[in-house]
């Protein structure tokens, strides 16, 4: 069939001879990636004229996959062979009721059937031919799973212009790529590859959503930053802290996860030492009635006469006993109560031998001792 339409297109560039001229054209297919079975769908042979001015004719023919059903077309075609399910377009001069030869977009809504469909088409030019570059091939999605929907209208293989999800299990064509993720807030797409028909589950570079952090940006990518959490403060936040009063040094706090931390490199305030003309405790006084002395030697157990350390605190009087402080004397509580006893018993000791001893004297040997 193809060889006695290009007879025709050859005894109209015959019948012409003065405006035969080495002219050339370009003819492309451009299909959607995916089709939905049983949808219809829309593609285009694009027509496209080379500098130097039209061709005097140009033919076009056109087979869809086996199968495959023409439900319309905006530039009626000269012939068509059912069986092989072949169309022909021809232009040329005008005088012979030709369309014209020019720029042009044919535009044809197909309807599948249950498998992938293989295009291939053929043109002619003048002294010139070839095939019809571009696509040649699209894929029948029987059933969506990944919200990309077959693709009306020429739309590419999918709907309102997002980003599908994509799962492996979707029919492609290996070595194809497709878009994922979100371009929302801080999320960045990726990209899904075909391998072994099937789309890949990863989304290849995508930077996906993540929980809010109090940063003023929408990590979660839902298009409202830091939205979900409270936040007493941002992450990018600083606060003086501290005191700059005697010997204290401001530090600075730093906000974490939305709430104020810890005073960061903050000096004192320390305890308050006598003697020293310093504002230890950072009051705003010297050396005031409860300050405490400054002393490197340790007490000894007993009273303490000079400043020394017992336990953790330096003290100017009282007693240690084993690093620990005491108001009142140990040994005194431990041991007078024995002391009191010990001379009691040694007082009425003696007063029973002097009573003894004097009774002896009185009545002599016949005294016996009470027992």
């Amino acid at each position: 069939m193809r060889y006695g339409f290009a007879a025709t297109f050859a005894v109209i560039a015959l019948l012409l001879p003065s405006l035969a001229a080495a002219q050339k054209a370009s003819v492309t297919r451009d299909l959607p990636v995916e089709v939905s079975l049983n949808g219809q769908f829309t593609y285009t042979i694009n027509i496209g004229i080379n500098a130097g001015g039209p061709p005097v004719a140009l033919g076009i023919e056109e087979t869809l996959p086996k199968g495959w059903q023409l439900v319309s077309v905006n530039t009626t075609y000269a012939k068509a062979n059912a069986s092989a399910n072949t169309f022909y377009w021809l232009f040329g001069p005008a005088v012979i009721g030709l369309p014209p030869v020019q720029d042009a977009t044919i535009m044809l809504t197909t309807t599948p059937a249950n498998q992938n469909g293989s295009f291939s088409g053929y043109w002619y030019a003048d002294d010139e031919e070839g095939f019809i570059g571009g696509d040649n091939a699209t894929i029948v999605a029987a059933a969506r799973q990944d919200g990309n929907g077959g693709g009306g209208g020429g739309g590419g293989g999918t709907s309102g212009g997002g980003f599908g999800a994509g799962i492996a299990g979707t029919f492609c064509l290996s070595g194809q790529t497709k878009p994922c993720g979100s371009n929302v807030g801080e999320c960045r797409p990726g990209a899904r590859s075909c391998l072994n028909g099937a789309w890949s589950a990863q989304c290849a570079g995508e930077v996906a959503p993540a929980a809010e952090l109090c940063d003023h940006l929408d990590n979660d990518c839902n298009g409202v930053a830091d939205n979900g959490i409270t936040c007493e403060c941002f992450i990018t936040d600083r606060r003086a802290c501290g005191s700059e009063i005697g010997a204290c040094r401001p530090g600075r706090l730093s906000c974490d996860a939305g709430r104020w931390g810890t005073c960061g490199g903050a000096v004192g305030p320390f305890d308050e030492i006598c003697g020293n003309g310093i504002d230890d405790d950072c009051d705003a006084f010297v050396d005031e009635a409860e300050c405490i002395y400054e002393a490197k030697d340790i007490c000894r157990d007993g009273a303490i006469s000079s400043p020394c350390m017992c336990g953790n605190h330096t003290y100017t009087a009282g007693y240690c006993y084993s690093n620990e402080f005491s108001m009142q004397p140990r040994e005194l509580f431990v041991w007078l109560p024995l002391i009191l006893i010990g001379a009691g018993l040694v007082f009425w000791g003696v007063s029973v031998e002097m009573h003894w001893r004097k009774k002896r004297s009185r009545a002599g040997s016949r005294v016996q001792p009470v027992t």
